[in-house]
Protein backbone atom coordinates (compact mmCIF):
# COMPACT_ATOMS: atom_id res chain seq x y z
CA UNK A 1 0.00 0.00 0.00
CA UNK A 2 1.72 3.52 -0.89
CA UNK A 3 2.06 6.29 2.05
CA UNK A 4 2.37 9.74 1.41
CA UNK A 5 1.73 12.83 2.92
CA UNK A 6 0.16 15.94 0.71
CA UNK A 7 0.20 19.44 1.78
CA UNK A 8 -1.58 22.59 -0.23
CA UNK A 9 -2.43 26.28 0.98
CA UNK A 10 -5.98 27.49 0.51
CA UNK A 11 -9.65 27.58 1.99
CA UNK A 12 -10.74 25.47 -0.21
CA UNK A 13 -10.00 21.89 1.41
CA UNK A 14 -10.43 17.99 0.64
CA UNK A 15 -10.12 14.78 1.96
CA UNK A 16 -8.84 11.33 0.67
CA UNK A 17 -11.77 8.82 -0.23
CA UNK A 18 -9.82 5.59 -0.77
CA UNK A 19 -11.31 3.06 -3.18
CA UNK A 20 -11.30 -0.61 -1.18
CA UNK A 21 -10.09 -4.01 -2.96
CA UNK A 22 -12.29 -6.78 -1.57
CA UNK A 23 -8.58 -8.20 -0.03
CA UNK A 24 -8.52 -4.77 2.37
CA UNK A 25 -9.91 -3.64 4.98
CA UNK A 26 -12.21 -0.61 4.97
CA UNK A 27 -10.91 2.43 5.95
CA UNK A 28 -12.67 5.52 7.50
CA UNK A 29 -13.13 8.69 5.69
CA UNK A 30 -15.40 11.76 5.96
CA UNK A 31 -15.28 11.90 2.00
CA UNK A 32 -16.85 15.04 1.11
CA UNK A 33 -17.85 15.96 4.49
CA UNK A 34 -13.85 16.76 5.28
CA UNK A 35 -13.91 20.37 5.34
CA UNK A 36 -17.42 20.82 7.26
CA UNK A 37 -17.05 20.94 11.07
CA UNK A 38 -20.79 21.48 11.04
CA UNK A 39 -23.28 20.03 8.99
CA UNK A 40 -27.35 20.00 9.28
CA UNK A 41 -30.46 18.53 7.09
CA UNK A 42 -32.32 21.94 7.83
CA UNK A 43 -31.11 24.60 9.57
CA UNK A 44 -28.19 25.88 11.55
CA UNK A 45 -29.06 28.58 14.00
CA UNK A 46 -26.64 30.21 15.91
CA UNK A 47 -26.51 32.99 19.19
CA UNK A 48 -24.05 34.83 20.56
CA UNK A 49 -20.34 34.72 19.88
CA UNK A 50 -19.69 31.05 18.57
CA UNK A 51 -16.37 30.00 16.62
CA UNK A 52 -16.42 27.33 13.77
CA UNK A 53 -12.70 26.02 12.86
CA UNK A 54 -14.24 24.42 9.55
CA UNK A 55 -17.14 24.98 7.03
CA UNK A 56 -20.77 24.95 7.89
CA UNK A 57 -23.02 23.37 5.63
CA UNK A 58 -26.69 22.94 5.33
CA UNK A 59 -28.29 20.39 2.81
CA UNK A 60 -31.00 19.77 1.67
CA UNK A 61 -32.33 23.02 3.52
CA UNK A 62 -30.96 26.74 2.83
CA UNK A 63 -31.10 27.96 6.60
CA UNK A 64 -28.03 29.18 8.42
CA UNK A 65 -28.67 32.20 10.19
CA UNK A 66 -26.29 33.33 13.24
CA UNK A 67 -22.59 33.67 11.34
CA UNK A 68 -20.80 36.26 10.47
CA UNK A 69 -18.70 35.86 7.29
CA UNK A 70 -15.56 36.53 6.41
CA UNK A 71 -13.70 35.68 9.70
CA UNK A 72 -14.30 38.77 11.83
CA UNK A 73 -12.28 39.63 15.53
CA UNK A 74 -15.74 40.13 17.34
CA UNK A 75 -18.92 38.23 17.06
CA UNK A 76 -20.13 35.01 15.95
CA UNK A 77 -16.74 33.92 13.08
CA UNK A 78 -16.65 30.83 10.93
CA UNK A 79 -13.12 30.16 9.49
CA UNK A 80 -14.65 28.08 6.70
CA UNK A 81 -17.34 28.93 4.55
CA UNK A 82 -20.66 28.80 4.24
CA UNK A 83 -22.96 26.00 1.71
CA UNK A 84 -26.17 25.87 1.37
CA UNK A 85 -28.84 23.33 -0.67
CA UNK A 86 -27.95 19.92 -2.40
CA UNK A 87 -26.16 21.51 -5.33
CA UNK A 88 -23.46 22.87 -2.80
CA UNK A 89 -20.55 20.98 -1.47
CA UNK A 90 -23.14 20.40 1.60
CA UNK A 91 -25.16 18.29 -0.61
CA UNK A 92 -22.20 16.24 -1.33
CA UNK A 93 -21.24 16.14 2.08
CA UNK A 94 -24.75 15.07 3.68
CA UNK A 95 -23.73 12.06 0.95
CA UNK A 96 -20.92 11.05 2.59
CA UNK A 97 -21.89 11.76 6.20
CA UNK A 98 -24.83 9.15 5.58
CA UNK A 99 -22.45 6.70 4.39
CA UNK A 100 -19.77 7.25 7.22
CA UNK A 101 -22.89 6.79 9.79
CA UNK A 102 -23.90 3.64 8.03
CA UNK A 103 -20.55 2.15 7.93
CA UNK A 104 -19.69 2.74 11.52
CA UNK A 105 -23.00 1.69 12.44
CA UNK A 106 -22.58 -1.79 10.77
CA UNK A 107 -18.82 -2.32 12.73
CA UNK A 108 -18.99 -5.13 14.94
CA UNK A 109 -15.88 -7.22 16.98
CA UNK A 110 -15.70 -9.28 19.54
CA UNK A 111 -14.54 -7.25 22.33
CA UNK A 112 -17.69 -5.07 21.43
CA UNK A 113 -18.81 -3.94 24.99
CA UNK A 114 -22.41 -3.00 25.69
CA UNK A 115 -23.35 -0.20 28.10
CA UNK A 116 -26.41 0.14 28.73
CA UNK A 117 -27.89 1.73 31.91
CA UNK A 118 -24.33 3.05 32.90
CA UNK A 119 -23.52 6.05 33.49
CA UNK A 120 -20.62 7.85 31.50
CA UNK A 121 -18.76 9.70 33.85
CA UNK A 122 -20.42 8.23 36.79
CA UNK A 123 -18.12 7.49 39.65
CA UNK A 124 -20.60 4.37 39.95
CA UNK A 125 -20.69 4.21 36.39
CA UNK A 126 -17.99 3.74 33.44
CA UNK A 127 -14.91 6.60 34.12
CA UNK A 128 -12.33 5.53 31.82
CA UNK A 129 -12.64 3.96 27.99
CA UNK A 130 -10.31 2.32 26.42
CA UNK A 131 -10.33 2.12 22.25
CA UNK A 132 -13.19 0.32 20.84
CA UNK A 133 -16.70 -0.08 19.82
CA UNK A 134 -19.06 0.31 22.85
CA UNK A 135 -22.81 0.35 22.83
CA UNK A 136 -26.19 1.86 24.74
CA UNK A 137 -29.77 0.23 23.35
CA UNK A 138 -31.67 3.29 24.85
CA UNK A 139 -30.44 6.62 26.09
CA UNK A 140 -27.26 7.46 27.54
CA UNK A 141 -25.95 10.03 29.52
CA UNK A 142 -22.51 11.91 30.44
CA UNK A 143 -21.74 13.30 34.07
CA UNK A 144 -18.28 14.70 35.56
CA UNK A 145 -15.16 13.50 33.34
CA UNK A 146 -15.32 10.38 30.90
CA UNK A 147 -11.58 9.50 29.66
CA UNK A 148 -10.70 8.11 27.29
CA UNK A 149 -7.47 6.38 27.28
CA UNK A 150 -5.37 6.29 24.18
CA UNK A 151 -1.80 5.82 25.55
CA UNK A 152 0.70 4.77 23.51
CA UNK A 153 -1.89 4.67 20.58
CA UNK A 154 -2.15 8.19 18.25
CA UNK A 155 -4.34 5.86 15.89
CA UNK A 156 -6.74 4.45 18.48
CA UNK A 157 -10.60 4.52 17.46
CA UNK A 158 -13.76 4.86 19.54
CA UNK A 159 -17.27 4.41 18.42
CA UNK A 160 -19.86 4.62 21.02
CA UNK A 161 -23.32 3.42 19.21
CA UNK A 162 -26.15 5.00 21.20
CA UNK A 163 -29.69 3.99 19.47
CA UNK A 164 -31.69 6.84 21.14
CA UNK A 165 -30.15 10.08 22.52
CA UNK A 166 -27.32 11.86 24.31
CA UNK A 167 -27.60 14.41 26.96
CA UNK A 168 -25.02 15.58 28.92
CA UNK A 169 -24.82 17.02 32.17
CA UNK A 170 -23.75 21.15 32.80
CA UNK A 171 -19.94 21.64 32.99
CA UNK A 172 -19.31 18.04 32.07
CA UNK A 173 -16.16 16.81 30.30
CA UNK A 174 -15.19 13.94 27.28
CA UNK A 175 -11.20 14.34 27.34
CA UNK A 176 -8.51 12.29 25.75
CA UNK A 177 -5.66 11.43 27.92
CA UNK A 178 -3.34 11.95 25.61
CA UNK A 179 -4.73 15.58 25.65
CA UNK A 180 -5.59 15.39 21.38
CA UNK A 181 -8.41 16.11 19.95
CA UNK A 182 -10.69 13.01 19.24
CA UNK A 183 -10.54 13.25 15.67
CA UNK A 184 -10.61 9.38 16.03
CA UNK A 185 -13.87 9.13 18.30
CA UNK A 186 -17.04 8.68 16.66
CA UNK A 187 -20.11 9.19 18.49
CA UNK A 188 -23.41 7.93 16.62
CA UNK A 189 -26.69 9.08 17.84
CA UNK A 190 -29.96 7.47 16.97
CA UNK A 191 -31.91 10.03 17.82
CA UNK A 192 -30.52 13.62 18.82
CA UNK A 193 -27.71 14.89 20.85
CA UNK A 194 -28.11 17.40 23.72
CA UNK A 195 -24.67 19.20 24.86
CA UNK A 196 -25.10 20.79 28.50
CA UNK A 197 -24.08 24.20 29.26
CA UNK A 198 -20.67 25.03 29.23
CA UNK A 199 -19.69 20.53 28.60
CA UNK A 200 -16.39 20.25 26.92
CA UNK A 201 -16.87 17.86 24.54
CA UNK A 202 -14.67 15.40 22.73
CA UNK A 203 -14.68 13.70 19.68
CA UNK A 204 -17.02 13.67 16.28
CA UNK A 205 -20.71 13.92 16.78
CA UNK A 206 -22.79 12.35 13.78
CA UNK A 207 -26.82 12.18 15.07
CA UNK A 208 -29.67 10.89 12.63
CA UNK A 209 -31.99 13.59 13.48
CA UNK A 210 -30.69 17.01 15.86
CA UNK A 211 -27.68 18.18 17.84
CA UNK A 212 -28.55 20.83 20.30
CA UNK A 213 -25.18 23.17 21.73
CA UNK A 214 -26.57 24.76 24.43
CA UNK A 215 -24.93 27.73 25.90
CA UNK A 216 -20.72 28.14 26.50
CA UNK A 217 -20.03 24.18 25.43
CA UNK A 218 -17.31 23.46 23.39
CA UNK A 219 -16.33 20.37 21.33
CA UNK A 220 -12.80 19.66 19.44
CA UNK A 221 -14.44 17.96 16.42
CA UNK A 222 -17.21 17.81 14.22
CA UNK A 223 -21.08 18.13 14.48
CA UNK A 224 -23.03 16.40 11.94
CA UNK A 225 -26.73 16.10 12.50
CA UNK A 226 -28.16 14.14 9.33
CA UNK A 227 -32.45 14.48 9.07
CA UNK A 228 -32.58 18.17 11.05
CA UNK A 229 -31.23 21.37 12.35
CA UNK A 230 -27.79 22.18 14.80
CA UNK A 231 -28.57 24.79 16.91
CA UNK A 232 -25.55 26.68 18.51
CA UNK A 233 -25.40 29.87 21.48
CA UNK A 234 -22.25 31.21 22.42
CA UNK A 235 -19.81 27.65 21.63
CA UNK A 236 -16.42 26.75 20.14
CA UNK A 237 -15.98 24.19 17.76
CA UNK A 238 -12.52 23.65 16.84
CA UNK A 239 -12.12 20.60 14.74
CA UNK A 240 -8.42 21.02 13.40
CA UNK A 241 -9.40 17.94 10.65
CA UNK A 242 -10.15 20.45 8.33
CA UNK A 243 -7.97 21.30 6.14
CA UNK A 244 -7.75 17.93 4.67
CA UNK A 245 -5.87 16.26 7.89
CA UNK A 246 -8.11 13.13 7.52
CA UNK A 247 -7.91 10.44 10.12
CA UNK A 248 -4.40 8.94 11.17
CA UNK A 249 -5.49 5.44 10.33
CA UNK A 250 -5.63 6.56 6.60
CA UNK A 251 -2.60 6.02 3.89
CA UNK A 252 -2.92 9.70 2.94
CA UNK A 253 -3.15 12.73 5.63
CA UNK A 254 -2.96 16.41 5.78
CA UNK A 255 -4.37 17.20 2.34
CA UNK A 256 -5.21 20.71 1.48
CA UNK A 257 -5.97 21.82 -2.61
CA UNK A 258 -6.01 24.71 -3.83
CA UNK A 259 -7.91 26.45 -7.02
CA UNK A 260 -7.05 29.58 -8.45
CA UNK A 261 -7.77 31.90 -11.27
CA UNK A 262 -4.50 32.73 -13.96
CA UNK A 263 -4.98 34.11 -17.23
CA UNK A 264 -8.50 33.28 -17.25
CA UNK A 265 -7.72 29.41 -16.71
CA UNK A 266 -8.06 27.23 -13.49
CA UNK A 267 -4.83 26.89 -11.99
CA UNK A 268 -4.89 23.24 -9.09
CA UNK A 269 -1.54 23.75 -6.98
CA UNK A 270 -0.74 21.09 -4.65
CA UNK A 271 2.08 19.44 -2.76
CA UNK A 272 3.58 16.08 -1.36
CA UNK A 273 5.88 16.44 2.00
CA UNK A 274 6.52 12.48 1.20
CA UNK A 275 5.59 9.93 -0.94
CA UNK A 276 5.89 6.22 -1.55
CA UNK A 277 5.30 4.49 -4.57
CA UNK A 278 3.70 7.28 -6.19
CA UNK A 279 3.00 6.77 -9.67
CA UNK A 280 0.87 9.88 -10.77
CA UNK A 281 -2.07 12.24 -10.48
CA UNK A 282 -4.91 12.13 -12.57
CA UNK A 283 -6.85 15.55 -12.37
CA UNK A 284 -10.57 14.34 -13.02
CA UNK A 285 -13.39 17.54 -13.21
CA UNK A 286 -17.39 17.64 -13.74
CA UNK A 287 -19.99 20.03 -14.21
CA UNK A 288 -22.23 18.55 -12.13
CA UNK A 289 -20.06 16.70 -9.06
CA UNK A 290 -21.26 13.37 -10.48
CA UNK A 291 -19.80 12.56 -14.12
CA UNK A 292 -16.11 12.74 -13.57
CA UNK A 293 -14.07 13.29 -17.05
CA UNK A 294 -9.78 13.33 -17.06
CA UNK A 295 -8.39 16.84 -17.14
CA UNK A 296 -4.94 15.38 -17.55
CA UNK A 297 -2.10 13.36 -15.66
CA UNK A 298 0.90 14.55 -13.65
CA UNK A 299 3.81 12.18 -13.00
CA UNK A 300 4.44 11.37 -9.35
CA UNK A 301 7.86 11.26 -7.87
CA UNK A 302 7.58 7.80 -6.89
CA UNK A 303 9.84 7.23 -3.73
CA UNK A 304 10.11 10.67 -1.73
CA UNK A 305 11.15 12.52 1.47
CA UNK A 306 11.36 16.20 0.75
CA UNK A 307 8.53 18.79 -0.48
CA UNK A 308 7.78 18.21 -4.09
CA UNK A 309 4.73 20.84 -5.50
CA UNK A 310 2.24 19.94 -8.14
CA UNK A 311 0.65 22.75 -10.47
CA UNK A 312 -1.52 21.93 -13.68
CA UNK A 313 -3.66 24.28 -15.70
CA UNK A 314 -7.04 23.67 -16.74
CA UNK A 315 -9.17 25.82 -19.45
CA UNK A 316 -12.11 27.12 -17.91
CA UNK A 317 -15.19 25.55 -19.31
CA UNK A 318 -18.63 27.74 -20.06
CA UNK A 319 -20.03 26.55 -16.95
CA UNK A 320 -20.04 29.39 -13.68
CA UNK A 321 -18.85 26.05 -11.61
CA UNK A 322 -16.18 23.32 -12.17
CA UNK A 323 -15.74 20.59 -9.43
CA UNK A 324 -12.15 19.15 -9.63
CA UNK A 325 -10.73 16.31 -7.85
CA UNK A 326 -7.28 14.68 -7.76
CA UNK A 327 -6.61 10.41 -8.64
CA UNK A 328 -3.42 9.34 -6.78
CA UNK A 329 -2.51 5.81 -8.20
CA UNK A 330 0.70 3.82 -7.30
CA UNK A 331 2.54 1.66 -9.00
CA UNK A 332 0.62 -1.64 -8.12
CA UNK A 333 -3.17 0.19 -9.87
CA UNK A 334 -4.14 1.27 -6.21
CA UNK A 335 -5.78 4.58 -6.22
CA UNK A 336 -7.50 7.14 -3.81
CA UNK A 337 -9.69 10.38 -4.38
CA UNK A 338 -9.49 13.36 -3.06
CA UNK A 339 -12.67 15.73 -1.75
CA UNK A 340 -14.09 17.53 -4.17
CA UNK A 341 -13.57 20.92 -4.80
CA UNK A 342 -15.55 23.87 -5.94
CA UNK A 343 -13.75 25.92 -8.61
CA UNK A 344 -15.66 29.75 -9.65
CA UNK A 345 -15.75 31.15 -13.03
CA UNK A 346 -13.25 33.59 -13.51
CA UNK A 347 -14.56 37.15 -13.11
CA UNK A 348 -13.10 40.65 -13.34
CA UNK A 349 -8.94 40.39 -12.77
CA UNK A 350 -7.30 37.21 -12.37
CA UNK A 351 -6.18 36.00 -9.74
CA UNK A 352 -2.96 33.85 -8.93
CA UNK A 353 -2.18 31.35 -7.06
CA UNK A 354 0.02 31.70 -3.51
CA UNK A 355 1.87 28.88 -2.19
CA UNK A 356 3.02 28.28 1.77
CA UNK A 357 5.91 26.02 2.25
CA UNK A 358 6.54 24.01 4.04
CA UNK A 359 3.40 23.39 5.33
CA UNK A 360 3.18 21.85 8.11
CA UNK A 361 6.47 23.22 9.63
CA UNK A 362 7.54 24.00 13.11
CA UNK A 363 7.09 27.62 12.07
CA UNK A 364 8.80 28.73 9.24
CA UNK A 365 7.56 29.18 5.93
CA UNK A 366 8.14 30.26 2.25
CA UNK A 367 5.81 32.56 0.25
CA UNK A 368 5.41 32.77 -3.30
CA UNK A 369 3.47 34.74 -5.16
CA UNK A 370 2.68 34.35 -9.23
CA UNK A 371 1.31 37.02 -9.73
CA UNK A 372 2.60 40.44 -9.64
CA UNK A 373 3.70 41.15 -5.51
CA UNK A 374 3.28 45.34 -6.00
CA UNK A 375 -0.31 44.40 -6.23
CA UNK A 376 0.17 42.60 -2.55
CA UNK A 377 -1.59 45.48 -0.30
CA UNK A 378 -1.03 43.68 3.01
CA UNK A 379 -0.93 40.05 4.90
CA UNK A 380 -2.13 39.11 7.82
CA UNK A 381 -2.34 35.80 9.99
CA UNK A 382 -5.22 34.84 12.45
CA UNK A 383 -5.60 32.42 14.73
CA UNK A 384 -8.80 29.49 14.89
CA UNK A 385 -10.37 31.90 17.25
CA UNK A 386 -10.24 34.92 14.46
CA UNK A 387 -7.65 36.80 16.27
CA UNK A 388 -4.81 38.94 14.52
CA UNK A 389 -1.47 37.41 15.53
CA UNK A 390 0.55 39.08 12.62
CA UNK A 391 0.22 42.03 10.06
CA UNK A 392 2.52 43.41 7.47
CA UNK A 393 2.17 45.73 4.38
CA UNK A 394 3.22 44.64 1.25
CA UNK A 395 4.37 40.96 0.15
CA UNK A 396 6.95 39.30 2.38
CA UNK A 397 8.70 36.47 1.53
CA UNK A 398 8.62 34.37 4.99
CA UNK A 399 6.33 34.29 7.69
CA UNK A 400 7.79 32.86 11.26
CA UNK A 401 5.03 31.99 13.76
CA UNK A 402 7.74 29.74 15.82
CA UNK A 403 6.16 31.85 18.88
CA UNK A 404 2.66 30.86 18.45
CA UNK A 405 1.23 27.81 19.69
CA UNK A 406 0.62 24.78 17.80
CA UNK A 407 -2.55 24.55 15.62
CA UNK A 408 -3.86 25.75 12.06
CA UNK A 409 -3.51 29.28 10.83
CA UNK A 410 -5.48 31.25 8.50
CA UNK A 411 -3.15 33.62 6.14
CA UNK A 412 -4.40 36.31 4.14
CA UNK A 413 -3.16 38.54 1.17
CA UNK A 414 -5.24 41.65 0.30
CA UNK A 415 -4.92 42.91 -3.21
CA UNK A 416 -5.15 46.32 -4.22
CA UNK A 417 -7.94 45.89 -6.14
CA UNK A 418 -10.00 44.35 -3.29
CA UNK A 419 -9.85 40.81 -3.79
CA UNK A 420 -8.30 38.71 -0.91
CA UNK A 421 -6.23 35.40 -1.31
CA UNK A 422 -6.65 33.24 1.89
CA UNK A 423 -4.39 30.26 2.71
CA UNK A 424 -4.15 27.67 5.70
CA UNK A 425 -1.30 26.24 7.60
CA UNK A 426 -0.31 23.94 10.18
CA UNK A 427 2.38 24.99 12.80
CA UNK A 428 3.56 22.00 14.62
CA UNK A 429 6.96 21.07 16.68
Amino acid sequence: MKTFTLFISTTIIFLIIPTISQSQTPLISFGDAESFAVLAATTVTNTGATFVSCSVGVSPGSSVTGFDLPVTVDGTITAGQVFREAYSLAGLAQISAHRLYSELSARVDASMINLTGKGLGYADGVKTLSPGIYTFSSAALLKDTLVLDDTGNSNAVFIIKIVSTLTTASYSKVKMKSGGNGSNVFWLIGSSATIGTYTQFCGNIIAVTSITMTTGCTTSEKLFALGAAVTMDTNEVLSDNCTGSGLAILPLKNIVFSTACLNQHALLSWSTESETNNNHFTVEKSNNGSKWVSAGVIGGAGNSSTLKSYKFTDAISAEDITYYRLKQTDFNGNYTYSKVVLFKKCAGEPVSSVNVYPNPSSGKYNLSYAGNKKDIKAMEVYNVRGQKVFEVAGFQPSLDLRGMVNGVYYVRMHLNSNITINSTVIKRD
